[in-house]
């Protein structure tokens, strides 16, 4: 067995991804628009998997 491995959950907060979205404001052209970024997850560090919460067996 691979020591390794650990057992946890999906993040609840990215969902799986590891990345959430981050909008910002930006005026493109003088026109406010709202532009839509990724930065790493916070809560899981750009894992996806939550550690310490164990899924249902």
């Amino acid at each position: 067995m691979d020591d390794d491995f650990e057992l946890g959950a999906l993040c609840s907060s990215c969902e799986g991804e590891g990345r959430v979205s981050d909008p910002k404001v930006a005026v493109i052209a003088g026109v406010p628009q709202t532009v839509v970024t990724s930065r790493p997850c916070r809560w899981c560090e750009d894992s996806g998997r939550r550690r310490g919460l164990r899924p249902p067996v």
